[in-house]
């Protein structure tokens, strides 16, 4: 550890940013302290790790300094938190220095996350109480809520509302559950992959692609057939996802699907298998298809491809 603590001084950006993830990762709590500074480091990716890594050390002593690079404290901070996990599009990178308060938004959000992560008794567990809540905006916000900060601890709890009526409700915690991605879901999620519901199928899917377990590759199967176009372009997605070379011949299948955007996505699949019959499939479609889409994304997957295939 000595010379990792060495490392988080030197002069090589890349080095204290590995020296930063390697000490969170071996998670040396000693090293909480020696990181800290480096939250004021003159690149947002340095900043962006120590965050990361204070985070894996669960180091408490670090919450007041996060704190101030928010512009907050923890009496009145907690709706600040909540609105910046709850930003679905981050705003367009700014690096404008400040030793006080920080710039970055990326940067702003994994201190958000570590925030809650650190202190759970901050929002995570006031978060899962209002789970029970009379009011269904509030549920709605908590379910956001623990989505947004990967809150392993609220699995269970959200499982148990996907039991519920609401549908809206549902939605949600399909949604959060896909984000925390804890395999501990996966069994409750592959009994919605047939719902009545083409949105509650499509979340699913979504989920379980997030989530990444073996489990769910016959679901993914099934729905590449499904009725709604935007629940089979996403089971093509998910299946390619796999890189399993047993399921190849289920998206060349999908080339030639009706609707444009599941042809669109079975294309883009093929660059993660990158043998001899993507190559055939793709030089197939840049000859027989009319859309330009869809030749468009041919030949930049092609691009992407055909290197490996040149001697």
């Amino acid at each position: 550890m000595p010379n990792l603590l060495q490392l988080l001084k030197n002069e090589d950006a890349n080095i204290r940013k590995a020296a930063a993830l390697a000490l969170g990762y071996k998670g040396e709590k000693t090293a909480g302290k020696a990181i800290i500074p480096l939250l004021k480091d003159k690149h947002w990716q340095i900043r962006l790790a120590a965050v990361q890594a204070l985070e894996m050390l669960k180091f408490k002593d670090a919450l007041p300094y996060l704190f101030n690079r928010l512009g907050i404290d923890k009496s009145s901070g907690r709706k600040v938190i909540m609105d910046i996990l709850a930003v679905k599009k981050p705003p367009v990178e700014e690096e404008k220095p400040d030793n006080k308060i920080e710039a970055s938004f990326r940067v702003k959000r994994a201190i958000a996350k570590a925030i809650a992560k650190i202190d759970e008794n901050f929002l995570i567990k006031p978060l899962i109480s209002s789970l029970n809540s009379d009011n269904i905006n509030m549920q709605l916000a908590a379910i956001s809520g623990l989505g947004n900060i990967g809150a392993s601890d609220a699995v269970e709890p959200l499982l148990e509302i996907l039991n519920s009526d609401n549908i809206l409700l549902v939605k949600a915690t399909i949604v959060s559950l896909g984000k925390i991605k804890s395999p501990e879901a996966v069994d409750a999620l592959i009994k919605l992959a047939n719902h009545k519901d083409a949105q509650i199928r499509l979340e699913t899917l979504i989920a379980l692609n997030h989530i990444k377990d073996d489990k769910a590759l016959p679901v993914f199967m099934e729905l590449i057939n499904d009725t709604d176009v935007n629940v089979r372009r996403t089971a093509v997605i998910a299946l390619g996802n796999t890189r399993n070379e047993n399921v190849f011949k289920y998206i060349l299948e999908k080339i030639s699907d009706h609707s444009l955007i599941v042809r669109k996505a079975a294309i883009s699949s093929l660059v993660n298998f990158k043998n001899e019959e993507a190559v055939s499939a793709i030089i197939n479609t840049l000859e027989n298809e009319i859309e330009e889409s869809i030749l468009t994304e041919a030949a930049l997957i092609f691009n992407k491809i055909i290197p490996g295939f040149i001697q």
